[in-house]
């Protein structure tokens, strides 16, 4: 499980970040807009007492023991069976797949998560590597919840016995080792633990992770991080879509101190990339009227097959004023179909407006 997240280029907390929200995005219901909320704290002698009793035998004996958060709500929760072995044609495995499950389920194909991925980040993001998951979900009796501790070591031997090292908390069950808790128990045990972020009339989903790595001072520019990387990240769902308000609400805390994100709409790097967004969804709506100068938009079709691949839309920088050649920052952002952003890439110079400029300053000869 470890090893499927092999090497990654960014920043651990920014891939923590895009792992999670991209969770719960694919996990939206539709009906309304998904809340996303990261909360980081210190653990009240009450709500450390709560978590012992929860994960007795864990490693919870560190001094001032923080935890982090990750909440959404405008989700299904993690529903389906409980328990690997069951199956039904029309059940989901969300609950499975994340809690139980290694790997790639061949009816599940190439969506979100399909490695495991995001599974890892979680168990890779705590010091003891250790998480608690708490979900409200709706089923054919009506909405449960559900909570259950998760931890992840390495392999080892007891009494003769080979262990994976994998380790869950819950109640005890003789076929599978451990059920999670349910119904008002579990209600009670997370409210217990700090988990309020998830209302009793709503879905969703709340993963806490015990000992964040990094130094307790740092867990404050940790979250500092992580709410830049999400504006970054998701700035095309946090705006509004036409005549639909955002469709991502974000929301990030540090021992109860809320950080400010900045508004894509208007902020000096995000505010273009906002309004070529809305040129190209126009185009995907069918809007056959053309952007005003300076922006261009292009539909990218493909051949054999023939079909439409994307759509390419750029805003052309007018000539630098007399005196003053410095080209401005020019970069692309590559978005995906949920409206999230895959990478950054810097657009290389333009070779004729190069040329151009290196003429003006060109010296003139002497002899």
């Amino acid at each position: 499980m470890r090893r499927t997240l092999g090497t990654y280029s960014m920043d651990f907390w920014e891939l923590f970040l895009r792992e999670t929200l991209q969770n719960s995005w694919d996990a939206a219901t539709g009906d309304r807009p998904v809340h996303f909320c990261v909360d980081g704290w210190r653990l009240t002698a009450a709500q450390l007492q709560s978590l012992r009793l929860l994960l007795p035998g864990a490693d919870l004996d560190a001094p001032d023991l923080r935890v982090l958060t990750v909440t959404d709500t405008g989700t299904r929760g993690l529903g389906g069976p409980t328990r690997a072995d069951r199956v039904g044609e029309d059940d989901p495995r969300d609950f499975v797949d994340l809690i139980r499950n290694i790997g790639r389920h061949p009816d599940k194909g190439f969506a979100g998560g399909t490695y495991g991925y995001g599974k890892a980040v979680l168990f890779e993001a705590s010091n003891i590597g250790t998480v608690v998951m708490f979900t409200r979900v709706r089923t054919t009796t009506g909405v449960q919840c559900r909570l259950i501790g998760m931890s992840l070591t390495d392999p080892y031997r007891s009494e003769r016995r080979q262990y994976t090292g994998r380790h869950w908390w819950g109640i005890p069950d003789n076929d599978v080792g451990v059920e999670p808790v349910t119904g008002p128990t579990a209600e009670r045990m997370a409210r217990e633990l700090g988990l309020t972020r998830l209302p009793e009339d709503n879905t969703g989903t709340c993963i806490m992770v015990i000992a964040p790595r990094t130094e307790q001072e740092r867990l404050a520019e940790v979250i500092a991080v992580m709410a830049d990387t999400a504006t970054r990240y998701a700035w095309a769902n946090v705006v509004a879509q036409g005549d639909h308000g955002p469709g991502l609400g974000l929301q990030f805390t540090s021992d109860g101190t809320r950080i400010d994100l900045p508004d894509p709409g208007t902020d000096a790097r995000l505010r273009y990339f906002v309004e070529a967004h809305r040129y190209c969804r126009a185009v995907f709506q069918g809007a056959a009227e053309e952007p005003p100068w300076p922006w261009t938009v292009q539909e990218i079709v493909g051949s054999r097959p023939e079909q439409r691949l994307g759509v390419l839309a750029w805003r052309t920088y007018q000539a630098a004023t007399s005196g003053n050649h410095a080209r401005p920052p020019a970069e692309i952002a590559l978005l995906r179909r949920p409206g999230l952003v895959v990478e950054y890439r810097t657009v290389a110079a333009d070779p004729v407006r190069a040329r151009h400029q290196r003429r003006v300053h060109r010296r003139p000869r002497t002899r």
